[in-house]
């Protein structure tokens, strides 16, 4: 978050402190905001690769609410503004550029420097994604790696004949994808909005964030959805619809995804086949 925050127009939450807790111990890593106050924070808290260790985070609470919840309530210039400015906090996302780190020298020069367009958390570390694995996984140095790896088709080519790894390979392979910062769980829930201006107020849930395949945002931003906040409610009317048309949320986050990530269809029905072949619960 502090990456985005530092380089990006992007509202997220101010990281106020995290610490670690083993057993019966804990061990605080960091601290709360320098004028004590907590009563607009609030605590997340992750499970490490360690079989007993939990990670905790402290974070700022933003205003708003999740657009999901409000969205039949707003009027249509509220949610004009809304669209405009999701759309554009996605392309500062995506504008965002790599740089290559350096590794292991050799009389002076780097040996090792890793290049750009690697897949992975900040800084070449591991990401997190609990749509392809419960552990960290990566990074990847390219996005051949990534696609090829043991929770993708890695697993399609041991699980199935070779004509079914060979179909999804080319319907995943058949563009040149470029690595772009993806926020990896853009869901109505994890995007807040003042309801009466369509402002959004913050962008929360960073968890997955990192360096990804261009299209991967658009995946997962509609993966796996089938609750309410994608529905359109018809007026008058207790029963909901989950058919997206235009004007349900379900609709408009097609179209916005689309509107900066391009088409994602033949990529989002490969994707659903390789979780059903993975035996993905979700």
């Amino acid at each position: 978050m502090g990456f985005v925050r530092e380089n990006t127009g992007v509202p997220v939450p101010r990281v106020l402190g995290f610490w670690s807790h083993r057993g019966e111990t804990s061990s605080k890593i960091g601290s709360t905001s320098s004028d004590g106050q907590n009563k607009s924070e609030t605590s997340k808290r992750r499970e490490s690769a360690g079989p007993s260790e939990l990670n905790y985070m402290l974070i700022e609470a933003l205003p708003g609410d999740p657009i999901g919840e409000v969205w039949m309530e707003m009027d249509d210039a509220a949610k004009g503004r809304f669209k405009q400015e999701l759309v554009g906090y996605l392309r500062e996302l995506r504008a965002l550029e790599q740089h290559p780190m350096a590794g292991n020298t050799h009389n002076g020069d780097v040996v090792d420097e890793v290049k750009p367009r690697y897949i992975g958390a900040i800084d070449h570390q591991p990401l997190t994604d609990h749509r392809i694995a419960t552990v960290p996984y990566g990074p990847f140095e390219d996005v051949e790696g990534w696609l090829e790896c043991e929770y993708l088709l890695g697993y399609v080519a041991k699980a199935r004949p070779q004509e079914v790894h060979e179909r999804l390979e080319q319907e995943l392979k058949k563009r040149d994808a470029g690595v772009v910062f993806t926020h990896s769980d853009l869901t109505p829930r994890n995007v807040l909005v003042e309801k009466e201006s369509g402002r959004i107020t913050g962008i929360v849930d960073w968890d997955s964030a990192g360096w990804c395949v261009e299209w991967w945002e658009g995946v997962k931003g509609v993966y796996g959805w089938n609750d309410g906040s994608f529905a359109q409610k018809l007026e008058g009317k207790d029963n909901i619809t989950t058919t997206p048309s235009e004007d349900s949320l379900l609709g408009t986050w097609r179209a916005l995804l689309r509107e900066v990530v391009g088409d994602f269809d033949d990529e989002l029905k490969a994707d659903e086949e390789m979780r059903d072949i993975y035996g993905f619960p979700y």
